[in-house]
């Protein structure tokens, strides 16, 4: 009897887990978190990527580019398209080109040949003057004027000279433009 209670103390005393002691970090347990933040990262990644060109033999995309146009879904505050040479006549940026037509306007409003009107654009650094350079004339039964303008941006400095003609009261539209030749 006294055999079967030194058993009986022996087996409450003893853990119910038999596995072996850990004695520190293992070779894989170092290699399993970069791994798995590894394949995360790729996971998440090639959501913007086609699968098929992971495998080997993938097949490539070689279809047209698709270009937005304005009337495509817009997101944000910035079109998606630049404006087109009739809507733009000077080159500039789609962002630049409203803020220039405004001086624009104000220069041939005057009725003199007056001072260079300027604008600016903060967002982007880009500037310049617009000028008028002559008193009105009459074209095709319409006030026009002839102006010169400045575009600043990035250190370059480009010039353009054209005709803008009154088609109503307060609306001036660029009838032609080109580059300014220097003398």
């Amino acid at each position: 009897m006294r055999k079967a209670s030194s058993e009986q103390a022996e087996s409450d005393t003893s853990p119910l887990y038999h596995g072996k002691k850990a004695t520190g970090l293992s070779a894989a347990s170092l290699f399993a978190a970069p791994i798995a933040a590894g394949l995360i990262a790729m996971l998440l990644g090639g959501c913007s990527m086609q699968l098929s060109s992971l495998l080997p033999g993938g097949v490539s995309d070689t279809g047209p580019t698709v270009i937005r146009t304005a009337s495509d879904e817009t997101t944000g505050s910035i079109p998606l398209h630049m404006a087109s040479t009739r809507d733009n006549p000077m080159g500039m940026s789609a962002i630049d080109w409203p803020l220039a037509q405004a001086a624009l306007k104000e220069a041939l409003a005057r009725t003199d040949e007056g001072p260079s009107v300027p604008w600016s654009n903060p967002a982007n650094g880009a500037r310049g003057t617009v000028t008028p350079i002559a008193s009105a004339f009459t074209k095709d039964g319409v006030s026009c004027r002839n102006f010169i303008a400045s575009h600043v941006q990035n250190g370059v400095e480009t010039w353009s000279e054209g005709i803008a003609c009154r088609v109503s009261a307060n609306t001036w539209e660029v009838k032609s433009v080109k580059p300014l030749k220097k003398s």
